[in-house]
């Protein structure tokens, strides 16, 4: 009996279960429509389909059958797709518009990773030790690179606050870069060809697994936990206004104890019939169907989202901007009842009781928020 074999299996087993858990949670998070990082729960169901591929594996090896090499690249591609999902997911939380070409660098190299699996998995390599350098190698660089932005993203995401969520994400990253170095330092450490050198490779295979699993776990539980955080950084939101189809301001919500300068009742008053303005002229100009998403004015960004039957717009004003903030905007737009909306398409002001309505609503999609 293979100890070290049953180990492996029992510690793959393991891992599975817990991904399973994760991702039904996040499965019935879905369908009670809570806002879920598509990317994440792509990272999740990849990560599930590698652990399955390795089981595989492992079960093969226990019964004393040679396993197929293709098995074990499958899994590599699977996770190269997890590191690439979790670079796009941190892409959607920094900005609406990902960097050209930080992301033509990081989908070349991810690109260039499954190539050469698929090449070794087809014969196209037929030396399997140069085919397992150069596969070590270039996806363990492609590892490090894909985390080095969400590292930075996460960095910057703690000194602005501190919080719990941010340190448990922080030493999760750290855990993903500490995966790919090992890698990485096993792929040159493959360079030599030494089969004394056997037990080094075993041993950092079998902590870089470790160490990725906890990674993984960590940043999934931390989202389930904490996931409030994700839709204020790195980018606070300061304010969220309702203008009517009359272009009136009616409702007015300071949302951020960071107050924005200069912008007295009399200036909001103006913002609401600017809003307005525009998106008069955009529409008169450009067609009926076109919508501005979102102005850059530098220091702000000013978000927007029609009310159904442009019976009005909704606008908020952030620090910067994400994904996130956009589709919570858009959902926070949407989820405003008929009635409401038939109050206030024309008339000038709403009463407290329909103010509270609306607040619920709002907090129902940003729920991290605290109305001043």
């Amino acid at each position: 009996m293979n100890y070290d074999l049953l180990a492996e299996i029992i510690l793959n087993l393991i891992t599975i279960l817990v991904l399973s858990v994760l991702l039904l949670i996040f499965i019935n998070h879905k369908l009670k429509k809570k806002n879920i990082p598509p990317h994440l729960l792509i990272s999740l169901i990849l990560s599930l389909l590698s652990q399955a591929s390795y089981m595989i594996v492992f079960s093969l090896s226990l019964q004393g059958d040679q396993p197929s090499t293709n098995l074990k690249y499958l899994s590599d591609i699977f996770l190269i797709l997890v590191f690439y999902s979790l670079y796009l997911h941190y892409e959607s939380l920094s900005s609406i518009r990902p960097s050209f070409w930080r992301h033509l660098i990081v989908y070349g190299l991810a690109i260039s990773c499954i190539t050469i699996l698929l090449l070794s998995i087809v014969g196209f390599i037929p030396d399997k030790n140069s085919a397992e350098i150069l596969i070590h190698l270039t996806s363990s660089i492609f590892g490090v690179a894909s985390i080095l932005y969400p590292l930075h993203i996460t960095l910057r995401t703690h000194r602005l606050t501190n919080k719990r969520a941010t340190h448990i994400e922080l030493i999760s990253i750290f855990l993903f870069l500490l995966t790919g170095v090992l890698y990485v330092g096993e792929g040159l450490i493959r360079l030599f060809e030494n089969v004394s050198l056997n037990y080094i490779f075993d041993f950092i295979e079998d902590v870089s697994s470790l160490l990725f699993i906890i990674a993984l776990v960590l940043l999934m539980v931390n989202y389930l936990i904490h996931s409030d955080y994700l839709y204020q950084l790195p980018f606070p939101i300061h304010q969220i206004m309702i203008i009517n189809k009359g272009g009136t301001l009616i409702y007015n919500r300071k949302v951020s104890i960071v107050t924005i300068p200069n912008l007295s009742f009399e200036k909001e008053i103006l913002m609401g019939g600017f809003i307005s303005a525009i998106f008069n002229v955009v529409k008169e100009t450009l067609g009926s169907f076109t919508q501005i998403k979102y102005i850059d004015t530098g220091k702000y960004k000013i978000y927007f989202s029609q009310i159904p039957g442009n019976n009005g717009i909704v606008s908020l004003i952030a620090s910067g901007g994400n994904l996130l903030i956009q589709k919570s905007l858009e959902r926070f737009a949407k989820s405003i009842g008929s009635d409401i909306i038939n109050r206030f398409s024309t008339s000038g002001e709403i009463g407290n009781e329909l103010i509270k309505k609306i607040d619920s609503f709002l907090l129902k999609e940003f729920s991290f928020l605290t109305i001043l």
